[in-house]
């Protein structure tokens, strides 16, 4: 399963902004993030575009294969 993350936009080279769990109980609507582009599936850099994560190993986001 995993917690969503829906991608905002590319708003400087080599990062993403991202929403980290929107619409999940305390979160109030996500927590915004900007990510390395390394973090964010090549199928997911686009405006709404989503993807999903298990949880974080070494500080890095471990992407759930859909």
């Amino acid at each position: 399963m995993g917690v969503l993350v829906r991608v905002i936009a590319s708003l400087s080279p080599g990062w993403w902004r991202v929403i980290v769990g929107p619409g999940v109980g305390l979160l109030d609507g996500g927590s915004e993030q900007d990510w390395p582009e390394a973090w964010v599936p090549a199928a997911a850099r686009w405006p709404n575009g989503e993807f999903r994560v298990s949880g974080f190993v070494g500080g890095v986001p471990q992407v759930v294969a859909e």
